[in-house]
């Protein structure tokens, strides 16, 4: 996924990463991984938050760093996949911003 990020941003942007539970190995494992293609790309990771694989504590999260993070978020990547059915809701403007 971080991959099709960094291709689809063409190289350049920012991006909100939505982990798991904080300290779980698959979760590390995971973040190497998106490590591997984001660092020698311009997308930066503005922030990182973990879901704790659970949908309410992911919209939580999720709109939390929305409404605190200034800069523009281009993307988000996770591997959760609850996060899909979050996206229309933000979509909606549950966020508070405009973008």
């Amino acid at each position: 996924m971080a991959e099709a990020i960094v291709k689809q941003l063409d190289n350049k942007g920012n991006v909100l990463m939505v982990e798991g539970i904080a300290g779980a190995p698959i979760v590390a494992q995971e973040r190497t991984g998106a490590d591997k293609a984001f660092k020698p790309s311009g997308v930066k990771i503005l922030r990182s938050v973990n879901g704790n694989w659970t949908a309410n504590v992911t919209k939580t999260v999720v709109l939390q760093a929305l409404a605190t993070t200034p800069q523009k978020i281009d993307a988000v990547w996770t591997t959760v996949q609850r996060v899909a059915g979050h996206r229309r809701g933000l979509r909606r403007g549950e966020s508070g911003r405009s973008r």
